[in-house]
Order: C-alpha cells, then sequence, then structure tokens
C-alpha cells in the first residue's frame, strides 16, 4: 500500500514537473515570437525610412543644377541696364571670401 501510494506521488511529481516544463516552453516560445515580430517591425520602419530616402533623392536628382528661371531674369536685368548690385553687398561678400 505504501508502494502504491508513493508511486502515485511519484507520478504526481512528474506530472507537476511536466506543466513546469510545458509553461517554460510556452513563455519561451512566446519570448521568441515577440522578439520576431518586434524585429520584423524594426526592419519595417528602416524600410519606410530607406523609401523616403529614396523618394527624397529622386526629387533632388529631377531639381536642375542651375536656376534658369533666375538665371533668365538676371541676364534680362543686364540686357536692359536695370541690374544693380549695392556696393556695399560686393564688399561684403569679398570681405567674407577673405574670411575677414
Amino acid at each position: 500500500m505504501d508502494k502504491i501510494r508513493s508511486n502515485q506521488l511519484d507520478i504526481t511529481k512528474q506530472t507537476d514537473v511536466n506543466r513546469v516544463v510545458q509553461q517554460k516552453q510556452l513563455e519561451d516560445r512566446g519570448t521568441k515570437e515577440t522578439e520576431k515580430l518586434q524585429s520584423e517591425k524594426q526592419a519595417l520602419t528602416i524600410s519606410d525610412q530607406a523609401q523616403q530616402f529614396k523618394n527624397a533623392r529622386v526629387a533632388l536628382d529631377n531639381l536642375p543644377d542651375i536656376r534658369e528661371d533666375r538665371v533668365n531674369q538676371i541676364q534680362s536685368q543686364i540686357q536692359t541696364n536695370n541690374y544693380n548690385i549695392p556696393g556695399e553687398k560686393v564688399a561684403e561678400k569679398m570681405l567674407k571670401s577673405f574670411g575677414i
């Protein structure tokens, strides 16, 4: 009779151990899945940022190197003798270019 009780206790202990092990496995699996989802979210964020950077780069590449509208405006002013730059601004730029 004592042997039966001892076996029943052993079975109960083993069942309890199995439950704890299974719970731990579920927790570990949940942690790994959470980490995986977080990693995928970070990758998605990087992809969004990369797409935004790409769009900005394309827009920048489409801008002309020379502002033709401004060049045409200045050429027109020069041809009609209406282009006037104050001497003070010229002097400021010259001093700035010499680091003064």
